[in-house]
């Protein structure tokens, strides 16, 4: 089992691009999170809401944990923004870190409800791995653009690399 849910508590953990799939994502852990509630409130146990919902064992300890607290992770990638003919400037970092700022802002009001907020600066793929361990996630949520074939091989895909890397379950919506 992962960190926390000894304890009775779940921890998710929300990967937030900006894109449709995060938006996902998102929509996906409120709902977990809104099923959580509702057994907790009801006094069941156990893997009822959301785990029927979604079927996956990571999710069954967040219907039955006995609190749930949520964290949404944006990770700026600067290599993607840096031509040969551009050297990186602070500035151009600053850019990029109050883009991401209003990515996560935009998705703690769309989630509705309290969630930490962590800007991360690296590879999506390595950085919500490594977010998820030191925050002690007990569930990653990640959205997935649902590539396949070649445009998969060459972009690669973050959601894969979690559910390989990643210290607890993880759940890929598209």
């Amino acid at each position: 089992m992962g960190v926390g849910v000894e304890s009775g508590a779940a921890r998710v953990l929300v990967a937030v691009d900006g894109s449709p799939g995060g938006l996902t994502a998102l929509r996906a852990a409120r709902q977990l999170v809104a099923h959580a509630g509702a057994a907790g409130a009801s006094g069941a146990a156990g893997a009822s809401g959301a785990a029927g919902v979604v079927g996956a064992a990571g999710v069954a300890g967040v219907a039955g944990a006995s609190s749930v607290s949520l964290a949404l992770v944006h990770v700026v990638d600067p290599l993607p923004a840096i031509s040969p003919e551009v050297f990186p400037s602070a500035s151009l970092f600053t850019d990029l870190k109050i883009e991401g700022r209003a990515v996560l802002d935009l998705a703690a009001k769309e989630l509705g409800c309290k969630a930490e907020l962590f800007l991360e600066l690296g590879r999506a793929d390595h950085a919500v791995c490594e977010r998820a361990r030191a925050w002690g996630a007990t569930l990653v949520v990640v959205g997935t653009h649902g590539r396949t074939g070649l445009s998969r091989v060459m972009l690669g895909s973050v959601a894969e690399h979690v559910v390989r890397h990643a210290p607890c379950s993880v759940l890929v919506v598209r």
